[in-house]
């Protein structure tokens, strides 16, 4: 049923009082959103940090194969020079020894 208090208080036209709210823990409702906002932009900024360290490192690695990439390629081109001189000293040793001869 209803409160007959409530019905006196209709008829009567009185205007039924309205609670307040407590407003004396505001500040530390806020200062908890602040935190968490904080902990929030931390933690994203972590992800980040780490993301971007994941990209380092994987830019470093493949400078690194590059440039061992490179190296090898240098090293097979100055065989084959080597080899390409060793045969020209050869013919050339041939071709003096013929001249004496």
């Amino acid at each position: 049923m209803t409160d007959p208090r409530k019905i006196i208080k209709k008829i009567r036209h009185i205007p039924i009082k309205i609670k307040k709210r407590d407003t004396s823990k505001d500040w530390l409702v806020e200062i908890k959103a602040e935190r968490e906002r904080q902990e929030t932009w931390q933690d994203s900024l972590k992800i980040k940090r780490e993301h971007n360290f994941a990209l380092a490192l994987a830019g470093l690695e493949e400078y690194r194969q590059e440039r061992q990439a490179e190296k090898d390629r240098q090293k097979e081109i100055e065989e084959e020079r080597l080899k390409n001189l060793k045969k020209a000293r050869k013919v050339l040793a041939k071709q003096r020894s013929e001249e004496n001869e």
